[in-house]
């Protein structure tokens, strides 16, 4: 299986960690020298990155931690994303975490969907997603093309508590996993029966 790209350069080039005292084999020989994996080192600890772009040399893939050393995903709350732009309105989704799993809602510039409820393993599988297969803690905050005025529009905000949240923003321009985030979200648009508007390239 091919190693995930890169989320801050979208490089294919990607390398995945080796921890612990490897077995050498031909078969490891083989994949070192190509550049697919790289030994970590012998200690291991819970904020080692899974990965190691060979492009731009960043390390990603590390489970998500806040600031005061507590691990992210169990604290969220609520997610909500929204894209669009001024003249032709946003399309917006928000998630809220319950006790027995999560509701949420979809919008337009025209109508508003009714909340609908999703249990708890649609949820963590949900947000498993974004960390673990999308990388968004190794997403850049912004990502603005300045020559480019009006176009496309987007936001994502991950909320913790009511002082802590993620912010991601965008304006013509795309994280590397833009295609990705759009998919995930894509069911629950197309069940509220209202489109997305999914601009953007992946990779771009």
């Amino acid at each position: 299986m091919a190693n995930p790209k890169c989320p801050r350069c979208g490089s294919a080039n990607t390398a995945r960690y080796l921890y612990g005292m490897p077995a050498f084999s031909e078969e490891l020989e083989k994949k070192l020298n190509a550049g697919t994996v790289v030994l970590g080192g012998c200690m291991i600890h819970e904020r080692q990155p899974r990965f190691l772009c060979n492009a731009c040399k960043r390390s990603f893939g590390a489970t998500a931690f806040t600031k005061d050393g507590s691990e992210l995903i169990p604290l969220i709350s609520s997610i909500s994303f929204s894209v669009g732009g001024f003249f032709d309105g946003y399309t917006q989704i928000e998630f809220r975490r319950t006790a027995g799993g999560a509701e949420y809602a979809v919008s337009d510039r025209f109508t508003s969907s009714e909340v609908r409820t999703m249990p708890d393993k649609e949820w963590t599988e949900l947000v498993d997603r974004l960390y673990n297969h999308l990388f968004l803690d190794d997403w850049k905050r912004r990502y603005v093309d300045e020559g480019v005025l009006d176009g496309t529009q987007w936001e994502l905000t991950v909320q913790l508590d009511k002082k802590r949240k993620r912010e991601y923003y965008g304006s013509n321009m795309y994280p590397a996993y833009w295609k990705r985030l759009n998919k995930l979200f894509q069911p629950y648009m197309t069940e509220a029966e209202i489109p997305m508007d999914d601009k953007g390239a992946e990779g771009e």
